[in-house]
């Protein structure tokens, strides 16, 4: 605890990063307050191994270099706010209901703009990278995933994570020190708490700078950006006044197997930084967690649908016929869906068959529900969106 104590301290982490950099300057959103909520749950609250508390040391001062470093080039380049951003497309569903190969099968079309996990480390380029050489940043991201793939192939399996693959950009916005990322993989309830209360729109302030200074460098203006993250799913009032012109694509499935699902994979998230992973409390966390969602999203969809476009979708037809389904967010979206893009995607399909990482076994009482539990707690859903499901 001690440790965690002296490693994880707001106030020597922002020296650190402001020494190695030079610079004093984080922008917006303010750091400090999220930083101090965000180490003083993980110091408290979850339980952290000698990993744990290393890791998210290093993982705090990348964030913090980063920002001070973004910010900076925001500074220098005030034309990087000015870039237009077409879209987007956003995926958005409860965990583990077919929105990751939605994704990736989606933004193997060359013609959209995709967020790959190396650049959520690290937005901006390292400062010794050399002009024309290899980008670092790839090869830092391929250690951490083959990392977890070699640890923690229970996580890996429920999530497989690449260096070069588009993933949820919530694991870029960390960069703001208040996303369900860092709440959903460690237990801390007084900072999922103080999460829960902040105001969202400067998450998505900061999200859309990332995709102008993005677009800006790959000087790629006008192309679609396709987005995905669950943690959307009860801000889509945010999310629509940051990009008014984007396209909502929902996945459904039975929350009987989706929440079960994500209760095992918030398990096996847990246990890369803790040794000390209550299962019931990941059961109880997920099941408000997710009825929280639900709650804000019925509360919100109905008014925004009237001027945005949503496309629902099942994860059935993602697995067994994606292409009707790509096709019909391409058609909302108006976009056309090429024969180039279309061999892109039924090769990422062939490389990437379900199950390749390892089939995963877990049923709603192994997790401590019962399925006429989940669906009657999610009773509004399902009648909803029965079609779907």
């Amino acid at each position: 605890m001690s440790n965690a104590g002296l490693v994880l301290n707001p106030d020597v982490l922002i020296a650190a990063a402001q020494a190695h950099t030079g610079l004093d300057d984080f922008g917006a959103p303010e750091v400090l307050e999220p930083l101090r909520h965000l180490t003083e749950s993980l110091i408290h609250e979850a339980c952290l191994n000698e990993a744990g508390i290393v890791g998210h040391q290093l993982g705090l001062r990348r964030l913090l270099v980063n920002r001070l470093r973004f910010q900076k080039i925001l500074h220098d380049h005030p034309q990087v706010r000015a870039e237009k951003i077409r879209g987007p497309i956003v995926i958005i569903g409860f965990p583990r209901s077919g929105t990751t190969k939605l994704q990736r099968m989606t933004v193997a079309d060359p013609a959209l703009q995709k967020i790959p996990f190396w650049r959520m480390l690290n937005p901006l380029p390292l400062a010794d990278d050399l002009p024309g050489g290899a980008d670092a940043r790839i090869a830092i991201a391929m250690a951490a995933t083959a990392y977890i793939k070699d640890h923690f192939p229970a996580f890996h399996a429920a999530h497989p994570m690449g260096a070069l693959e588009a993933e949820e950009e919530d694991f870029l916005m960390e960069h703001s020190f208040a996303t369900s990322a860092t709440f959903s993989a460690n237990r801390m309830p007084g900072y999922q708490a103080w999460v829960r209360q902040s105001d969202p729109k400067p998450f998505y302030d900061l999200l859309r700078l990332f995709l102008q200074y993005f677009q800006w460098q790959d000087r790629s203006s006008g192309r679609m950006w396709l987005l995905k993250a669950t943690c959307h799913l009860h801000r889509l009032r945010w999310l629509l006044q940051a990009f008014p012109d984007a396209t909502i694509v929902h996945c459904h499935r039975d929350p009987a197997t989706s929440i079960t699902s994500l209760t095992d994979m918030f398990c096996a998230a847990r246990k890369i930084t803790s040794d000390q992973v209550d299962t019931r409390e990941v059961r109880d966390f997920t099941l408000a967690y997710s009825l929280m969602q639900m709650q804000a999203y019925f509360e919100q969809r109905p008014l925004l649908e009237k001027q945005h476009r949503f496309v629902d979708v099942s994860f059935k037809d993602i697995v067994a016929r994606p292409f009707d389904v790509i096709e019909k967010v391409y058609a909302a979206a108006n976009i056309e869906l090429t024969d180039e893009a279309r061999a892109a995607m039924r090769q990422w399909e062939q490389d990437n068959p379900q199950h390749k990482h390892g089939k995963r076994e877990y049923t709603a009482e192994k997790s401590g529900y019962t399925e006429t539990q989940l669906r009657s707690d999610f009773a509004p859903y399902v009648e909803r969106f029965k079609q779907f499901l």
